[in-house]
């Protein structure tokens, strides 16, 4: 963060510098692009490993023939992550019940265990960002860096696993298995979903672009270039820790929370990164002057001084 600073202090340095006088030329811009997007953390027993995210937006460039760059937008940003979470048994003491065959109730106790594996989850975010930038500009190259207001607009997560239940019981050696009317089932499916409550957030970006306009376009500019946001602020802040798996009457059913908002996850921030390539048009507006003179041939025997200006 503190080199990010440095930068932009480097930047408005070249902007205090530019020369009176100079033109600086106005564009509508808009872009788009994908990324590489994760959630930076990990445990020993979850980790992300990251998905495809998107964005695109609109906005006001403006640029001076001295390298100074400044743009103000508006950005929606898709953003996705796998997580995973290591295989894992869920163990608890239950009652089991049966008829004997004269009718008679039989009951034993037995340790119901739960194996759960390929457990998977996906996070799907989508912001609202109001990107402010600024950088320099020298040859066909472009460097620009800023921040981004993050607003909400949804925040969701669905799992999947795979499962196997089996039981030991005090009065029998081996434990039982593939056993349906006792709830004891190989390989079966489970998921859930949910909503992740997400807090207003900022970004600090950074951007590369190289001019790729055609020679023959006049009045417009096309850019290809990269670019990396990273959120400064926690999506989990405000959530209220809980199990990561919650029991329902039904033994083979569970409840299970986002491992977003699960006690495993400790004190640990979550926080998004994307890395991403992207392409940028911009269409001149038009160009203004500084105050200063204006020398213009079209009358070569002739000069005048007019309202300032010198023809």
């Amino acid at each position: 963060m503190m080199r990010l600073m440095r930068l932009c202090c480097l930047i408005f340095l070249c902007a205090i510098l530019n020369k009176t006088g100079a033109q600086t030329m106005h564009f509508f811009s808009t872009w788009g692009g994908v990324s590489y997007s994760t959630l930076k953390y990990k445990t020993n027993e979850m980790y992300a490993v990251g998905n495809v995210g998107a964005n695109v937006g609109i906005g006001y460039e403006l640029q001076s023939n001295g390298g100074f760059i400044f743009n103000l937008g508006f950005e929606f940003n898709s953003f996705n992550n796998t997580s995973k979470h290591v295989n894992f048994r869920d163990d608890r003491l239950m009652i089991d019940t049966d008829a004997l065959e004269d009718g008679t109730m039989w009951y034993d106790t037995v340790m119901y265990h739960t194996d759960f594996y390929r457990f998977t989850e996906t996070q799907k975010l989508g912001y609202i960002n109001v990107p402010i930038m600024m950088g320099v500009k020298f040859n066909r190259f472009i460097v620009a860096v800023g921040a981004k207001l993050n607003l909400a607009l949804y925040g969701i997560y669905n799992v999947k696993t795979r499962a196997t239940t089996t039981g030991t019981y005090q009065w029998f050696e081996e434990d039982f298995y593939d056993m349906p009317n006792h709830y004891y089932v190989t390989n079966f499916k489970l998921k859930d979903n949910g909503k992740l409550d997400l807090d207003l957030n900022m970004s600090a970006t950074m951007a590369f672009f190289v001019d790729c306009t055609p020679s023959s376009w006049n009045g417009s500019q096309l850019y290809v270039g990269a670019f990396t946001d990273y959120y400064i602020m926690g999506i989990n802040s405000r959530h209220n820790f809980k199990p990561l798996l919650t029991y329902k009457e039904n033994p083979m059913e569970f409840g299970i929370a986002s491992q977003l908002t699960t006690s495993e996850l400790g004190n640990k921030t979550v926080s998004p990164l994307s890395v991403g390539i992207t392409i940028k048009y911009m269409l001149k507006l038009g160009v203004t002057t500084a105050s200063g003179s204006r020398r213009c041939n079209c009358h070569s025997n002739y000069k005048a001084n007019i309202g300032g200006w010198r023809y």
